[in-house]
């Protein structure tokens, strides 16, 4: 994992994921956006939908896979570079999903130590899921903000699984 994400390319499109977060936090879902770009071209963006469906797998960069998955594929299989640009560090079906997608780059604003899985040993897992593995950058591109819109969502949304969460976010840098 790298820090180092401080071209305009990840301002812009890291800017327009918390502009999808923003979107997904007014509509009462869990606040993260995503964003698809392939070679350099932003595809689309999408947000969590997961009380708007009322479903657990409508998370922002599940819904740009699903609809994208055979350009992605495609592409791939040109030498294309797929990179989804996120508010929120990526948990393990999201991550999966990516991997299996092919996926290349996965570029996240805030760290999730509660169920972000970018921090797994992708060295245990088996020889052909290490070499779908993306490369993971943790950028420092609104890392505050979204880190302020989710804490605002724990705050509004109060149980056991969420008050732990606030807490580990809390608590991460």
């Amino acid at each position: 994992m790298s820090d180092y994400m401080n071209d305009q390319d990840g301002f812009t499109h890291l800017s327009a994921a918390l502009e999808q977060a923003k979107l997904s936090s007014a509509d009462g879902n869990f606040p993260v956006g995503a964003v698809l770009v392939i070679d350099g071209k932003e595809i689309d963006r999408a947000r969590n939908l997961l009380s708007t469906k009322s479903d657990w797998i409508s998370h922002a960069e599940m819904n740009l896979l699903i609809k994208y998955s055979s350009l992605i594929k495609e592409r791939r299989k040109a030498g294309a570079t797929c990179t989804i640009y996120t508010t929120f560090e990526p948990c393990l079906m999201c991550l999966g999903a990516c991997s299996l997608n092919r996926v290349s780059r996965i570029v996240y604003s805030c760290r999730d130590d509660f169920t972000g899985a970018t921090k797994i040993d992708f060295n245990s897992l088996p020889y052909g899921y290490r070499e779908m593995t993306p490369i993971i950058e943790e950028s420092v591109h609104f890392k505050d903000e979204s880190k302020q819109l989710i804490l605002q969502y724990f705050n509004s949304h109060k149980s056991p699984k969420w008050d732990k969460a606030k807490e580990v976010l809390q608590n991460t840098e």
